[in-house]
């Protein structure tokens, strides 16, 4: 007996560069005027920082409508031209998953918020917006060791409708700092949550230099030499479950743990 496969959806999605930031779904749609647009298929994208990137995804019902899609490629969009690509490949899937967040969260709200104070917890927030229900909070994280606060975060609600009243307590005080309040979107919001966790190393994951000092014990003093080495390949191990790239700055403080272990491993062998 056979088993019948549903077919594989199609996608006809181009890529949108260089919209103004204010960009509205209305004006995407207007811009693509006659081509039909499909429920839900515009998706604009965010920069590291949250913020708009100035681009989108725009989904059209049919191969056709997106090749005619295509022909408006730096035509003007306000008093900005615009460019158009046609998505494939890697950056299909990207499409298809940015999508399926915002499908999935079509019935939830969020927005993003700019100067929090650096101490600030999930609790203050709640606090703050009073009489509305906090889902969930993000807050933004440097790259690098620990992740620094940014100040910035995303904040998810039970629905769009207490977004859209949150936005209302745009420019109020918590604490001694004002608030700025943008509405953001499932997709946004999920980026901005894997960055602030991707690149952070917690310094409990690095091993504790009593742990393996007793190595000098059984070395000779002439593979000494190599303990640096060891040690280097040690730290990128621990951090490669965070991130696959290394900055400059991780790289010195990287190599100066190395010599730091490496001299208390010969104070250990001296002892």
């Amino acid at each position: 007996m056979s088993v019948e496969t549903k077919p594989t959806p199609e996608y006809y999605c181009v890529r949108l560069r260089g919209l103004p930031y204010s960009a509205t779904e209305e004006q995407i749609k207007e811009f693509f005027g006659g081509l039909t647009v499909v429920d839900n298929g515009i998706t604009f994208t965010s920069s590291t920082n949250g913020r708009p990137s100035g681009e989108c995804y725009c989904e059209f019902a049919s191969a056709e409508e997106m090749q005619e899609a295509l022909k408006k490629d730096r035509e003007n969009l306000g008093s900005r031209y615009v460019e158009v690509f046609e998505v494939g490949g890697v950056e299909m899937e990207q499409f298809k998953r940015r999508k399926q967040l915002k499908e999935n969260s079509a019935n939830q709200g969020f927005i993003r918020v700019r100067g929090l104070p650096y101490n600030c917890k999930k609790e203050d927030l709640v606090e703050f917006f009073q009489g509305l229900t906090v889902e969930d909070v993000v807050f933004g994280k440097e790259q690098g060791i620990e992740g620094r606060p940014t100040g910035e975060g995303f904040i998810c609600f039970a629905s769009s409708q207490e977004a859209d009243r949150a936005l209302q307590l745009n420019g109020k005080h918590l604490g001694s700092r004002y608030l700025e309040i943008f509405k953001s979107d499932g997709g946004a919001y999920e980026q901005f949550k894997d960055r602030s966790t991707r690149n952070i190393v917690p310094l409990r994951s690095i091993p504790a230099l009593s742990e393996w000092a007793w190595v000098a014990v059984v070395m000779d003093k002439a593979d000494l030499v190599m303990l640096p080495i060891l040690a280097v390949v040690m730290m990128a191990m621990a951090m490669e479950e965070a991130t696959a790239n290394t900055t400059p700055i991780m790289e010195v403080v990287m190599v100066a743990m190395a010599a730091r272990w490496a001299e208390e491993v010969v104070e250990a062998e001296g002892r």
